[in-house]
């Protein structure tokens, strides 16, 4: 067994069920399913386009299973495939995880770690105003004691992580963060908002 197939693995059977339980094209041979694995190989490779993409699967090795597919069928995949199907991926994903038991968190009070990473955009996202950008920065609040995801807001590449973490902040929750995160301004919002 490859690490790519380890890495998909456990995904696997819920990504089987929504590919037999979608409705399909008959002409289409390029499935939801290998859209998804393709996707996943983009975003472990590192690929910045869709002709990086496709490159990469000319070039991939044949153990990993993956079909060389031309630019323009990629680019019909964006359109022909609802993101509907990765969110309903996610949420049964997430559903089947168990949530772990942390006593020891638990004498400390609940903890978010929030960060800000930049993810590439194959096609590009045309923004109102008409700027294409090549990548979007996702700002994640993460709940430690229950290890999961609470709130994700997106944002250009430059967007603040401060600013995005001044918006979502809550009373009763300690915040781990990395130093830069550190400015007066947001500690005097941390220490507003927990006399609300």
């Amino acid at each position: 067994m490859t690490v790519f197939e380890q890495l998909l693995a456990p995904a696997l059977p819920t990504l089987t069920a929504i590919e037999e339980a979608r409705k399909k094209h008959r002409n289409k041979t390029f499935t939801w399913i290998d859209f998804t694995r393709t996707m996943v190989y983009c975003f472990t490779k590192g690929c910045k386009s869709l002709t990086a993409l496709a490159v990469a699967l000319q070039n991939a090795d044949e153990a990993l299973q993956l079909p060389p597919v031309p630019v323009m069928t990629l680019s019909d995949a964006f359109r022909r495939f609802s993101p509907g199907l990765f969110r309903q991926a996610l949420h049964q994903l997430v559903m089947a995880l168990p949530l772990p038991s942390n006593p020891e968190l638990a004498l400390v009070g609940q903890i978010y770690i929030a960060d800000g990473s930049i993810f590439p955009i194959v096609q590009g996202l045309t923004w109102p105003g008409g700027s294409i950008e090549s990548s979007i920065k996702m700002h994640l609040r993460f709940h430690l004691n229950t290890m999961v995801a609470v709130d994700c807001r997106i944002g250009l590449e430059d967007s603040s992580e401060r600013q995005a973490l001044r918006q979502t902040l809550e009373a009763g929750i300690s915040y781990v963060l990395d130093r830069g995160y550190f400015s007066f301004q947001l500690i005097r919002a941390v220490i507003d908002r927990r006399r609300m």
